[in-house]
């Protein structure tokens, strides 16, 4: 019981953060639109100028309240549950039983390419490396299909958990109670700040991790579609309607820090192997691209700003705060890291500036 009703409160502040975040987002997209209908309106033909006035009056009528966001999240859901996920499991299924099946096939081509290919070959003898050595060294094979389990396994974590932990009722009245959460925080937070105003700690520790939880959400949804998107459409002109699922699966690993990009793609490599060592150097080639799109261009300036977090301190810190948090560490782990940095910064200022006065 305990179990469940900690898994019902860290859903309910996961989920009231995504709703600020989906708010926010819309808000702005609002925004933009309206601004742009607005534009040079006078100068239009009447037609023209009458279509952009009902579009932008037609906006100022959409408000986002809690049955709005409660449907949005309904449908999501629906969406996800009925459309996306049956397909794109059945789909890596199929693609990990062919590649165990074809995984001696694509590690006799590329040791022949690699040996066969003089440049290739020149440049591994200088830094005293032998092809043949190393492949009977390293048992490829194995660590390969170590990969296809970890991923099934990790999969069917992922629908244990939902299965065992996130019930139907808790889809139904997580989002609701988060929404409700969302209307009166600034309320809660005020009563804190007014009757705790001496503890000076406390206010650090509300704000800090109000905004890293917002801003870490953010970061993740934009990383987790764009690279869906991106990779998706990518993936569909190689691999035909199994590289959707792919990208997916690519993008999904995205957002966790070194090791995720590697372990989602990772599949699309092997695949692209498969069929020829030009489509495979290819494939990897067009990750790491994308990789860059996305860590240099899609991923807000503002958000790589406030979450200054090195990549290995993230993993540690889901790592150390699983055994507390569960599953929702991975959303709520770097967020806390993040606001203890804060707080240790600023009682060590504190405590310089007192040295200082004496």
């Amino acid at each position: 019981l305990l179990k469940d009703y900690i898994n019902f409160i860290l859903g309910i502040i996961i989920f009231s953060y995504l709703s600020e975040v989906f708010i926010d987002i819309f808000s702005k997209f609002k925004k933009n639109i309206q601004t742009k209908l607005e534009q040079k309106i006078s100068t239009d033909s009447k037609i023209v100028g009458f279509l952009k006035n009902f579009g932008s009056n037609f906006l100022n009528l959409i408000k986002i309240d809690i049955a709005f966001i409660y449907l949005f999240y309904l449908i999501f859901l629906f969406f996800i549950v009925f459309v996306v996920i049956p397909p794109v499991f059945m789909d890596l299924k199929n693609i990990f039983s062919n590649l165990i099946v074809k995984l001696p096939y694509i590690l006799d081509n590329l040791k022949n390419y690699l040996v066969n290919n003089q440049f290739i070959n020149s440049f591994l003898i200088k830094i005293n490396i032998n092809i043949s050595d190393l492949f009977n060294k390293i048992d490829f094979n194995s660590v390969v299909k170590d990969y296809v389990n970890f991923i099934q396994k990790l999969i069917g974590y992922i629908l244990g958990f939902i299965a065992s932990n996130l019930s139907v009722l808790f889809f139904i009245f997580v989002p609701l109670f988060s929404i409700y959460f969302l209307t009166s925080k600034e309320d809660f937070k005020n009563w804190i700040f007014n009757n705790f105003h001496y503890i000076s700690e406390l206010k650090i520790l509300i704000e800090s991790y109000d905004r890293y939880q917002k801003l870490y959400l953010k970061a993740i949804l934009v990383n987790i579609f764009s690279i869906v998107i991106i990779s998706s459409v990518v993936f569909y002109f190689i691999f035909g309607f199994k590289g959707i699922s792919l990208g997916i699966l690519y993008g999904i690993f995205s957002f966790i820090p070194v090791l995720g990009p590697l372990l989602g793609s990772l599949s699309a490599i092997i695949l692209a192997f498969s069929k020829s060592i030009s489509l495979g150097v290819f494939v990897v080639i067009l990750v790491f691209i994308i990789q860059q799109i996305s860590d240099n261009f899609i991923m807000p300036k503002i958000i790589k700003d406030h979450l200054n977090l090195n990549p290995l301190i993230t993993i540690f810190s889901i790592l150390g705060f699983s055994t507390l948090l569960g599953f929702w560490a991975v959303f709520i782990a770097p967020p806390l890291i993040l606001t203890i940095k804060d707080l240790i910064e600023f009682i060590s200022e504190n405590i310089k500036s007192n040295y200082e006065n004496k």
